[in-house]
């Protein structure tokens, strides 16, 4: 795509898809330079750290064992055919994804946060959920 072509960008749960540190830095830098300025970025990836994350697991490998799922178990976790596709996430920490949006300073608003910290008073997501977010404004150039 263009430089400054993009209005908005959405990144939903993919980074834990990335081979590691080195994909995250070139994703950052692709959105970066895609976005218009005064564009809103917004990123989430699961917190694989977050305590929550395990009960979740847990709780969804119980739900399947007791036959309360079924079908609507996400492919990867009823599949025989794939091999515990989870080894292979990348694990983004809070700290990580302030360094790859460090090269941001100058020309973006950047935070990065926790969903409980996200969520605060009426936000979007429940303060309980395991993810991390980064979210942002391209700076209009004065």
């Amino acid at each position: 795509f263009p430089d400054a072509s993009f209005d908005a960008l959405t990144c939903i749960n993919a980074v834990v898809y990335l081979s590691g540190e080195y994909e995250l830095y070139r994703a950052f830098h692709e959105m970066r330079r895609v976005l218009r300025p005064g564009g809103q970025l917004f990123v989430t990836t699961w917190n694989l750290l977050h305590p929550l994350w395990g009960t979740s697991v847990l709780l969804n490998y119980l739900l399947r064992r007791g036959g309360r799922f079924g079908q609507t178990s996400p492919f990867w976790t009823t599949d025989k055919r794939i091999k515990n596709s989870r080894t292979r996430m990348f694990v983004a920490t809070q700290s990580l994804l302030r360094e790859a949006c460090a090269g941001f300073r100058g020309d973006m608003d950047v935070s990065v946060s926790t969903g409980s910290q996200f969520a605060g008073n009426g936000g979007l997501l429940s303060p309980f959920h395991p993810i991390l977010v980064v979210s942002g404004r391209k700076l209009v150039a004065k």
